[in-house]
């Protein structure tokens, strides 16, 4: 569901030739996956990431979501980068204390 929302501003911004719009989606979309990634890999290897980290998607659905209604979509796209940014490094680092031992 997320990824379909940032495809759909990374496609609006493409066609509107917004390439900072377009570039903002493309790297909310990465970071958005990283933390997913994060996740799925650290449960793969037995350590619980479900309520690691401050931007979980519930979170960063809700940036985006009041970002398109009140037309601030690419202040949206930094706070989602921010959140996304700093939850995988929350989870990095949750991971490398709990692997560290």
């Amino acid at each position: 569901s997320e990824a379909v929302l940032l495809l759909g501003v990374f496609i609006f911004y493409l066609r509107g030739d917004d390439d900072l719009g377009a570039t903002l989606a493309v790297i909310a979309l990465i970071t958005s996956y990283m933390v997913s990634y994060i996740r799925a890999r650290s449960e793969g290897l037995g350590i619980a990431m479900k309520e690691i980290g401050l931007g979980t998607r519930p979170e960063r659905l809700v940036v985006m979501i009041v970002g398109l209604v009140t037309g601030f979509v690419m202040v949206a796209l930094g706070v989602v980068i921010m959140l996304s940014a700093a939850t995988s490094g929350q989870r990095m680092y949750h991971l490398w204390r709990e692997v560290k031992g």
